[in-house]
């Protein structure tokens, strides 16, 4: 069991119905040099994790870079914020589809230890985002490369244009 903690970098449970909360806590109590996660719903099948699984995993394995929680719903600003608090390393973040997250959770972000460090950040149809989160983005996430804001309609051209003249490494813009 030591030889499996040390050699797991990478869970990939994207699509996974069985995955819940329970899942992610026996991955942060036993996998934690964990780099990359993804948890990713296709089509409303997938993980059913909430802000208590990741909150649990954002706290346990603080050496995550990648995370995807596409379409993972259920969450609210309290597992992003957690996440940009434990999670110093994090340079990929895929929230498209958590609609329930707030210019809050993104400004926690960008505001964090991994927000200067952050070059992917896909927000796609996270609706209740405006350009307020987005000027945070640009005000202090200047190491971003890849930006998704495609359905955040709250978001309004001024900010994204602030966005592009502010993160000169900036190549895909969504």
């Amino acid at each position: 069991q030591r030889m499996y903690r040390k050699l797991l970098h990478k869970v990939e449970l994207s699509g996974c119905a069985f995955v819940s909360d329970w899942t992610l806590l026996a991955i942060s109590r036993y996998c934690f040099l964990v780099t990359e996660v993804s948890l990713r719903r296709h089509a409303d099948i997938g993980p059913e994790v909430t802000d208590a699984g990741v909150v649990e995993l954002a706290r346990r394995v603080p050496k995550l870079e990648k995370l995807d929680l596409t379409c993972c719903s259920s969450l609210t600003n309290t597992s992003i914020s957690t996440i940009a608090e434990h999670c110093p390393r994090l340079v990929d973040l895929d929230l498209s589809g958590c609609d329930r997250i707030t210019d809050l959770a993104v400004m926690s972000l960008a505001n964090s230890e991994c927000g200067a460090r952050l070059e992917r950040l896909l927000l796609q149809s996270c609706q209740l985002l405006t350009g307020e989160a987005v000027q945070e983005l640009a005000n202090r996430c200047t190491s971003l490369t890849e930006v998704s804001l495609a359905a955040c309609e709250r978001v309004r051209g001024d900010a994204v244009a602030n966005l592009v003249n502010s993160c000169t490494r900036l190549s895909i813009l969504n």
